[in-house]
């Protein structure tokens, strides 16, 4: 049987993600070892915003399995629905964040705005590319 187009996107990110998570599970260790010694200190701010960071991994990780499942057909319409939602609002809100930065007075070297468009670009990349997802699903289901 033919994928649909939602499970092939659903592929495409999975595989994407398996890229991203070797240093962001590197990353993460650094992230909770940190948390840990400012829970120690007492340094609640410190703790807060690693496990915010704890947070944000834990949903991209959530959302891999999700990609995976999906990829091989293994998800009901709706949580399909709920996954390419939550990787619209996921790739959101760093992306809106990002746009503050185009309007404002940014003072960028060559170098910077090499990298700031390219991240940016792939977000909204993977927003268009959820969009589209979620279209195609809704219209295969209908």
């Amino acid at each position: 049987m033919e994928k649909s187009l939602s499970q092939r996107i659903a592929r495409l990110l999975e595989i994407i993600n398996y890229f991203i998570l070797v240093p962001t599970t590197l990353i993460e260790f650094f992230v909770l070892g940190s948390s840990f010694i400012a829970l120690i200190q007492g340094q609640i701010i410190g703790f807060l915003c690693c496990s915010v960071i704890t947070a944000v991994y834990a949903f991209g990780t959530l959302l891999l399995y999700g990609y995976r499942k999906h990829s091989r057909g293994k998800m009901s319409r709706a949580a399909v629905l709920r996954l390419w939602i939550g990787t619209i609002l996921f790739n959101s809100i760093p992306a809106i964040w990002m746009s503050s930065f185009l309007v404002g007075d940014n003072h960028f070297t060559n170098g910077d705005q090499f990298w700031f468009y390219n991240i940016f670009g792939s977000y909204i990349s993977v927003i268009l590319l959820a969009v589209a997802a979620l279209i195609s699903t809704r219209h295969n289901f209908k």
